[in-house]
């Protein structure tokens, strides 16, 4: 082999290199957001606990499952606490349980803000974040399926009940047929929404008239069975 042909190569990268500086480029940080859902170390369940002193978390992150994000709850603080939690979008708060109970938010990922707090003191907050590894997260909106009014209903129908959260919704269009029940008088159809999480206690369906959103619903497990509630007009 003729050695100079083989070192021809090199050395023109080595020229190169010098002629650059041979500076390194800087790795590319991600997104909070993308960090957050791309996490694989996050638990699936975070124990979270209100305390005397204030609020206890045992990890920084928590990874979401099909059906949201899993707090393993507990107080220890006194009666009349509450366990405060918002994220970009949302928020809730509940009395803390003395003893060890699961709860699930809709909290998408990102950040996570918990607290504990009383009627008369706002506890200090801590910020966890929100791991999707497993893609469970839906970012589309309702505006984004063509529900942008959110105007409020003028007339009460419902709930409407069924064996599956479908039968509910049909139910509910039913009553909305009825004399007084609402200005249904055309053919529908009715679809979950494909938005959050998939397996949440409580679904966001759409009822659609001539090819567009009409009416958003609101379905919850209730009683063996399934209710539905008219939520707002698209």
């Amino acid at each position: 082999m003729n050695v100079r042909l083989a070192l021809a190569p090199l050395l023109a990268g080595a020229c190169l290199l010098a002629l650059s500086g041979c500076r390194a480029e800087a790795p590319v940080a991600l997104p909070t957001a993308l960090a957050a859902a791309t996490s694989p170390d996050a638990a699936t369940e975070l124990r979270v606990s209100c305390t005397p002193a204030g609020i206890s978390v045992a990890g920084a992150s928590v990874a979401a499952g099909r059906g949201g994000v899993r707090l393993l709850v507990s107080s220890t603080a006194a009666k009349g606490t509450y366990l405060s939690s918002t994220w970009d979008g949302g928020g809730g708060g509940d009395p803390a349980p003395r003893s060890a109970t699961t709860w699930t938010l809709k909290a998408p990922p990102g950040q996570l803000r918990l607290s504990c707090s009383t009627e008369s003191r706002e506890g200090p907050e801590t910020v966890v974040t929100v791991a999707d590894p497993g893609g469970h997260w839906r970012p589309q909106t309702l505006a984004d399926l063509g529900c942008t009014s959110g105007a409020i209903l003028d007339w009460v129908v419902g709930p409407g009940r069924g064996k599956t959260p479908e039968a509910a919704v049909d139910n509910m269009v039913m009553q909305m047929r009825k004399p007084g029940g609402g200005p249904l008088t055309t053919p529908v159809t009715v679809k979950r929404a494909d938005i959050g999480y998939f397996d949440v206690a409580s679904q966001t369906w759409l009822v659609t008239r001539a090819g567009r959103p009409y009416l958003s619903v609101n379905v919850t497990k209730d009683n063996g069975g399934f209710a539905a509630y008219a939520d707002a007009l698209c």
